[in-house]
């Protein structure tokens, strides 16, 4: 990624987003990632848009083994603990939350949650940020902390309000469709879904 910036190689950067998109594998930091590969795919170099390619994807088996998991992925972090690279740590982060989650480690998880949002914030990347809120908002609700929970819930509605960024609404909006449509409040998923399409044609 680095290298193909120094080179000014669009292809590089899609690739590594690629890259990032298969690691998920599902959910919505895998569309996330896609996305922006598509994105970048469309970018003033129409050149590179050759590089935008299918990828099989290949689901990883955990065995539940969350305990060693946390273990093999803290030693990975500290691999890159070191360096500049705060998305990748990041992301090493989400998996280790997800393990503590599993464990049911929820003020773990709690304080890993803040650390991910931290880098994301700092990386600018504003749909993580809003997926992690909403993760956060869900495990302060499953601890009894209900006021803090509808604190976060409010801080994001408003975003949603203010925000002028079609890439992180479109993605947003689709996330806030599902979280209604698994309510059974069809009406409102409707809406988010038609927000989130005309974002999406805004961009595309």
């Amino acid at each position: 990624r680095d290298l193909s910036e120094q080179l000014s190689f669009g292809g590089g950067k899609i690739m590594y987003l690629l890259t990032l998109s298969t690691y998920f594998g599902e959910g919505p930091l895998y569309t996330y990632y896609l996305k922006q590969a598509q994105w970048a795919s469309l970018a003033a170099d129409k050149e590179s848009a050759k590089y935008y390619v299918d990828v099989d994807l290949h689901y990883y088996n955990w065995n539940n083994d969350f305990a060693g998991l946390i273990d093999k992925f803290s030693e990975m972090l500290k691999h890159f603990e070191s360096s500049d690279d705060t998305e990748i740590r990041a992301i090493i982060l989400f998996r280790i939350s997800f393990f503590k989650f599993s464990l049911n480690k929820l003020e773990e998880v709690l304080a890993t949650n803040g650390e991910i949002i931290r880098l994301y914030t700092d990386l600018g990347q504003k749909y993580p940020v809003f997926f992690l809120s909403i993760r956060k908002m869900a495990v302060l609700a499953s601890l009894g902390r209900t006021s803090e929970a509808k604190q976060i819930e409010a801080e994001l509605i408003e975003f949603i309000a203010k925000s002028k960024d079609d890439n992180a609404i479109g993605l947003i909006t689709s996330t806030v469709a599902n979280g209604f449509a698994q309510q059974g409040r069809y009406a409102l998923a409707i809406e988010y879904y038609l927000k989130s399409l005309e974002a999406f044609d805004r961009k595309d």
